[in-house]
């Protein structure tokens, strides 16, 4: 029970953090290319990336967040303009969730899938436009972090730290040919959990998103 209730927390978690961020409404303050140089500042250069993201038609994320309970592995895949695969594991206890607009499925244990009744459906997409406009808010003492390499591709670093749901400190690489994070790592807490989380992105990566069978 314990390890079922954390997974239903982590998926409201990696809601926030994982595709969370960023926001719809930001304007971008450059145009063409990545938008950001070594010496745009730390700010934009978050915001920009964080617009970019918001915009990607498709992108697989992988999820590792480690607490004093447990440590969890998410994926995440998603397509434009509302389909999210969510497939979360702690131990033993595997957890899926499909969200295709207005609707949503579940299944644990590789078990068979249920479609959420009407009215009590994981509003992902909601969730996001959502949360992100409240992260956004909460970011704060943004700064830049040199130039390192992620997965063979140069990326600029910036680190700023977030109020949002608690007190928490992020690192951000973001792509310096395609302006996209290609990693966040942040450490702090939320809604009253330690916790610390690194994301990947990928791109390239899409996979096709489907409602599942229902038995």
């Amino acid at each position: 029970m314990k390890q079922n209730k954390l997974l239903t927390n982590i998926i409201v978690l990696v809601l926030v953090l994982a595709f969370g961020f960023g926001c719809q409404n930001v304007k971008l303050p450059f145009g063409g290319g990545s938008g950001i140089s070594e010496s745009t500042d730390p700010k934009d250069a978050v915001q920009t990336a964080l617009k970019k993201f918001m915009e990607a038609r498709s992108y697989h994320s992988s999820v590792v967040t480690k607490n004093a309970q447990a440590t969890v592995q998410t994926e995440i895949d998603f397509n434009a303009p509302d389909r999210f695969w969510i497939k979360n594991t702690a131990g033993t206890m595997k957890n899926e969730v499909i969200a295709i607009g207005n609707d949503s499925y579940m299944r644990t244990n590789d078990g068979k899938w249920t479609k959420n009744p009407a009215g009590q459906s994981l509003p992902v997409g909601d969730m996001r436009g959502k949360m992100s406009e409240e992260a956004v808010k909460a970011m704060k003492d943004f700064e830049s972090a040199g130039k390192e390499t992620v997965n063979g591709k140069d990326a600029f670093v910036y680190k700023f730290k977030s109020s949002y749901g608690g007190e928490s400190s992020s690192k951000m690489w973001i792509s310096a040919d395609s302006g996209l994070p290609l990693k966040v790592d942040t450490d702090g807490s939320y809604a009253g959990t330690k916790l610390q989380m690194t994301i990947t992105y990928d791109y390239d990566k899409e996979v096709k998103i489907e409602a599942p069978k229902v038995n």
